[in-house]
């Protein structure tokens, strides 16, 4: 047997660390400030993460539910940076994320997908060394650039080897072919390949309805951010005539109008939701009852709070600021 092939054998031999088995050192730095961690699906035990939050400790580490990490996946961050993985997304081996970057749930990486919000720094000081520029860099800016973060929605596949540059935006539902470079933003359900990427085709037309149906199969991917789509938890909500949803959901609408009209259904005495159209804040909902209607007003889009690439549609965010067990939405609709 070649050296070579007992090389594989070995790593193809390596246990997976599941919640029985404990998550163990030394490839956790910072432990405390990565969150998640007994709710993953599992881990290989050549996974790095390290959390190294600055003086004030707000730099984190988070995972939803049912995450999986791949060998030798790296995840790291540095000073007030925060990575968010949502539930069910999956890292295959290989994959490095790095900085601010947020994740949404169901996303599929392929082998070597990198997502990185920062980067050296060769033009500040072109004739020093590109170390010493990163060097000064760092030391004149203690907070993370939020222009440079990375924020990939729910739904999405990137193919082995593509990579995420900092400060873009990639859409709900986007497909990113093998050894992409993306470096421009992405609207949702595009299909984009090449370097740096451009749109090769689409999955389906991203025409948001002035009404959304939770019923309506074809209205799903409006049910933009923090929805459970599963087609398992689909068929449970829909017995009561909802989506379930999470504490921070996100809904997309015809652009227009002059209110919004939501319906739907909770446990009673949930705490306050706080509802924001197209990037502003427009309405507090405390206590909500076991079946709710609201109607709140359009205001104009903020563009610092929705990315370009839904700034034509109407934008509504609901936050829950306390644990929402059984809440839905049932119906959307503009007016």
């Amino acid at each position: 047997m070649t050296a070579g092939l007992k090389k594989i054998i070995r790593r193809m031999a390596r246990p997976l660390v599941r919640l029985t088995d404990g998550l163990r050192e030394p490839n956790f730095i910072g432990s405390e400030h990565i969150h998640g961690l007994d709710s993953i699906h599992g881990i290989c035990r050549s996974a790095t993460l390290i959390a190294r939050p600055g003086n004030d400790g707000k730099g984190s580490i988070t995972f939803g539910e049912k995450v999986w990490l791949g060998e030798d996946v790296e995840i790291e961050i540095n000073h007030d940076q925060t990575i968010v993985i949502g539930a069910d997304t999956s890292l295959q081996n290989g994959c490095v994320i790095r900085g601010d970057v947020t994740i949404g749930a169901h996303c599929t990486f392929a082998r070597n997908v990198m997502a990185m919000s920062t980067q050296h720094h060769f033009r500040d000081m072109p004739a020093w060394l590109i170390r010493d520029q990163d060097r000064a860099y760092t030391a004149a800016h203690s907070k993370s650039d939020p222009a440079a973060g990375i924020f990939i929605e729910e739904d999405c596949w990137f193919g082995a080897g593509s990579a995420v540059m900092p400060g873009t935006y990639i859409g709900r539902g986007a497909i990113i072919g093998a050894n992409t470079v993306v470096t421009r933003d992405i609207a949702p359900y595009e299909v984009h390949g090449g370097t740096p990427n451009r749109r090769l085709s689409i999955r389906l037309p991203f025409a948001p309805p002035a009404k959304i149906d939770a019923k309506n199969d074809d209205n799903l991917p409006y049910f933009y951010r923090g929805f459970r789509l599963t087609q398992a938890e689909l068929a449970q909500s829909r017995k009561i005539g909802v989506i379930g949803a999470s504490q921070s959901i996100r809904l997309v609408l015809k652009g227009g109008g002059d209110t919004v009209t939501i319906y739907g259904k909770c446990q009673p005495q949930i705490g306050t939701m706080r509802i924001a159209v197209n990037g502003q804040e427009c309405a507090e909902k405390p206590n909500a009852a076991k079946e709710f209607s609201w109607t709140v007003p359009v205001s104009k889009v903020i563009n610092g709070q929705i990315p370009a690439a839904l700034r034509e549609y109407t934008v509504v965010d609901i936050l829950s600021d306390a644990s929402v067990q059984d809440f839905g939405i049932a119906e959307a609709h503009i007016c």
